[in-house]
């Protein structure tokens, strides 16, 4: 029995209404072809603390979970060669770590002081579940967009609670060039999302920033150990 997942742009076309990952993130597909049943389902990530580690990560705890069972991929100077199916375009799993050094290489916004883009793709390119994995052309990009995001809003919550006026001002002109990131524009309808967020941020009494990114950066943590 052969068994593929692929993770597609689909749902990022179709803003969810606010729930515990309000982003959207991109739906499963998977195809047993024994019985040609297509089973769906929505990736969330995990939540968990605010903060996102200063040091990309790196010898955590927090790094392995995230990584756990992605061996070091050599960077690339040449993007993979893609896959199509049923008239998409897809890379494979053991692609999709230099895929991800093409994207975030030379980014075209720059992430707050001191934070990198991760070396590897993260734990959600990486899926435990047994299968070939395979990932829609453009996801690497609207994943390294949210890592970016969350990025300046983190910032954005620490220059607030450090009364940082500037801080605060310097973060939220980042964050108004996020429509603008690679593959954002044609895949989520920004306006909508950033309407549903400040609903949401009303109604539990959180500041904007801080609501945003509880409900949807939990994967950017940082632990005791990385502290």
């Amino acid at each position: 029995m052969s068994v593929y997942f692929e993770f597609t742009l689909s749902l990022l076309k179709e803003m969810p209404e606010v729930r515990a990952v309000p982003f959207g993130l991109p739906q499963v597909h998977t195809k047993r072809e024994h019985d040609h049943v297509c089973t769906r389902s929505h990736v969330k990530l995990e939540v968990g603390m605010r903060k996102i580690t200063k040091t990309l990560l790196g010898g955590s705890a927090v790094l392995a979970t995230l990584l756990a069972g992605v061996g070091m991929a050599q960077a690339s100077g040449d993007t993979p060669t893609s896959i199509e199916r049923n008239g998409s375009t897809f890379y494979a799993e053991d692609q999709i770590d230099s895929v991800w050094q093409q994207v975030v290489q030379d980014y075209p916004e720059k992430l707050p002081a001191g934070i990198d883009f991760p070396a590897l793709a993260p734990a959600f390119f990486h899926p435990v579940e047994e299968g070939d994995h395979l990932f829609e052309e453009g996801l690497t990009e609207l994943i390294a967009a949210r890592y970016w995001r969350c990025a300046w809003l983190d910032d954005s919550i620490q220059s607030s609670d450090q009364r940082s006026i500037a801080g605060q001002a310097n973060a939220s002109a980042a964050l108004e060039k996020y429509s603008t990131l690679p593959e954002v524009s044609a895949a989520v309808d920004v306006p909508t999302y950033l309407e549903q967020i400040g609903t949401h941020a009303a109604a539990s009494g959180e500041d904007i920033a801080a609501a945003e990114f509880r409900l949807d950066c939990g994967i950017y943590v940082e632990t005791e150990a990385t502290k």
